[in-house]
């Protein structure tokens, strides 16, 4: 007669044995659910065996073990390096550049990696395959991890040289962005080969596209602070001259923060060429070229200025709420730069 009870309660410890094992998974599965919709409890043993990876199945778990938000794990992002050093000699332009960023985007800077990536686009087929879109993000890749190689940058700005021609404006952008990053042009310009005019020919290339390709906001306002921050040329001012013609008032397109990045550009543009124009006059033996350049508040004329002064301030007060504390100190010395240019009238107030 004891036997019903018996099934009773091995039918209920079951029961048990089994609502908890579900819940335990329900726990676990949350507790290791990963950004990338993927259940990793060890990512080293499910990304870590990597001697038998091919170029592509290494490039898929790159991308998702950075998505996974694996970056601390150092054994796995070690093991992925070495695998991705033996197989640089293989990569595509496109691969290698889709290897350094996920590197960067999981915030891990392996040098030695870096330096075979250098040399595989040196001798290897990354650097036999390169076009010039190519050797731009190269650069880009290369600046976000803030490594520099003399031999590498040299080899690929002759490649982006004599591949102007098929370059947009974004490639432009991005490629100053890059240079600036790096600090190319003024801290490794002894160091290294820098094409005789490639500025002015990047600028003459983006100056011509200003008003017919699709250019991003964003990417004009860094063509902008490269032409400030990167020596004065001809083509440089005549870029950003044109890039103040294009601020419209009643134009809701570009963003307070671009706008005053794009003023202060501008102004700190025209503060080195009257400080190249000051330091001539002083008999300074150090000579630049900027002294023959015209300033870009020069170029537009009075006339011009209070045309820019007037369009920037309706737009910055039509989104007066979008301005933040250093947004708002930007405007005020942007202002201030610009206000003596103004024109005056006859009875001596200011316009």
């Amino acid at each position: 007669m004891g036997w019903p009870w018996m099934h009773y309660h091995c039918a209920s410890l079951q029961g048990l044995w089994g609502w908890r094992r579900k819940t335990w998974m329900c726990v676990t599965s949350v507790r290791f659910r990963t950004k990338g919709g993927l259940l990793v409890r060890d990512p080293l043993s499910t990304w870590g065996a990597t001697a038998s990876m091919g170029s592509q199945q290494l490039l898929e778990v790159v991308d998702r073990a950075e998505r996974a938000g694996t970056s601390s794990n150092k054994a796995l992002w070690e093991r992925l390096s070495c695998r991705a050093q033996a197989l640089a000699p293989d990569f595509s332009p496109q691969q290698l550049c889709r290897v350094l960023f996920g590197f960067h985007r999981a915030r891990c800077r392996d040098t030695t990696l870096l330096r075979v990536a250098c040399d595989a686009v040196l001798e290897d087929r990354p650097g036999k395959e390169l076009v010039g879109r190519d050797a731009v993000f190269l650069l880009k890749a290369f600046s976000k991890h803030g490594f520099m190689d003399v031999l590498t940058t040299s080899f690929l700005l002759r490649c982006i040289d004599s591949n102007i021609a098929t370059m947009t404006t974004i490639d432009i952008s991005q490629l100053l962005a890059a240079l600036v990053r790096l600090d190319v042009v003024h801290k490794h310009c002894d160091m290294m080969v820098f094409p005789s005019g490639l500025l002015d020919r990047l600028f003459w290339a983006a100056h011509a596209q200003l008003g017919t390709a699709y250019l991003p906001e964003a990417d004009l306002t860094n063509l902008c602070v490269a032409a400030a921050l990167c020596p004065p040329c001809s083509a440089s001012s005549d870029f950003l001259l044109a890039a103040a013609r294009r601020v419209r008032g009643g134009s809701l397109a570009i963003s307070p923060k671009d706008l005053v990045r794009r003023l202060l550009s501008i102004k700190a543009f025209d503060e080195h060429i009257q400080e190249a124009i000051i330091n001539a006059t002083l008999g300074s033996a150090a000579t630049s070229d900027a002294v023959d350049i015209v300033p870009v508040t020069c170029a537009l004329a009075p006339e011009g200025v209070k045309t820019l002064w007037e369009a920037a301030a309706s737009l910055l007060a039509r989104r007066i709420s979008e301005l933040d504390p250093e947004v708002s100190v930007g405007a005020c010395e942007a202002f201030a730069f610009l206000l003596p240019c103004l024109p005056c009238s006859n009875s001596g107030g200011g316009s």
